[in-house]
């Protein structure tokens, strides 16, 4: 998992052609003034810098041990929120775009709830509390055809 900050700022030149900087970019032309995205939250989240990311580049175990470990990490984390709107940190999931697509929204429906079940299962094997991420699916690029990991 990694903060606004890591994922935006201190991204090495060599990585912006990367999935992962093309699904942030895409996600900050969305979310920067002037904006219609219906969640001003998530607006004001990234205007401060609070949102944290996850990049699960498949849905293979590796994908998915990754996938798991971030949320059980934001899980953690979330527990340690003081409610405050002003101190939230909204954790979004990509997902790179060669494992996942869908031509409807039933399709990414059925999509993430493979996701949830396969991640619920890991963390309840492993003790820990459940919990959901935001997907969101991108049209970016991936290096050399494949997707990688951050």
């Amino acid at each position: 998992m990694m903060n606004q900050f890591d994922a935006v700022e201190s991204m090495p030149v060599e990585e912006r052609e990367s999935w992962q900087a093309v699904a942030i970019h895409q996600l900050a032309e969305r979310l920067r003034p002037p904006s219609d995205f219906p969640c001003v939250f998530s607006q004001s989240a990234f205007s401060r810098g609070k949102i944290l990311f996850s990049f699960v580049p498949s849905l293979t175990t590796l994908g998915m041990r990754i996938a798991t470990n971030d949320l059980r990490d934001y899980v953690e984390l979330s527990r340690r929120w003081d409610g405050s709107v002003a101190n939230a940190e909204p954790l979004i999931m990509f997902f790179c775009p060669n494992t996942i697509a869908a031509d409807t929204v039933e399709g990414y429906h059925q999509i993430v709830g493979r996701f949830y079940k396969t991640g619920i299962a890991r963390i309840r094997n492993r003790g820990r509390r459940r919990s959901a991420g935001t997907l969101i699916r991108h049209t970016g690029r991936c290096v050399s055809g494949e997707c990688s990991s951050l």
